[in-house]
């Protein structure tokens, strides 16, 4: 990133749909993005320790947002396969939730591929 050699070859900054592409290169091609990203995996399995052990919040009413399963999403990255298990077991895993049993529910953004 320092010297702009995945800029370059086109690799990690600036990708995406044109109309946010610009965007992405200003967010995506600078050296922190790419510690974020890092961190965030790192400290995955803690956060979803952290999850498994969170009580439910009563009655306070919760909205889990999904991208639209028609705009792509991961199949360019992961392959069509791959993609499709994950939408699947995404969509188990909002099925079986806690969360949905008071106060919850699930909206699917039409449009949103992430």
């Amino acid at each position: 990133m320092p010297f702009g050699i995945p800029r370059f070859f086109g690799l990690l900054c600036g990708g995406g749909p044109a109309e946010i592409r610009d965007m992405s290169r200003t967010l995506e091609c600078q050296t922190r993005w790419i510690e974020t990203q890092q961190t965030e995996l790192n400290n995955f399995d803690n956060s979803a320790a952290e999850g498994r052990t969170t009580v439910r919040s009563g009655s306070m009413p919760l909205v889990v947002l999904s991208r639209d399963p028609d705009k792509g999403g991961l199949p360019g990255i992961i392959g069509a396969d791959v993609a499709k298990q994950t939408d699947m077991a995404w969509d188990k895993c909002r099925k079986n939730s806690r969360v949905f049993q008071t106060r919850g529910s699930h909206m699917v953004a039409k449009g949103a591929a992430h």
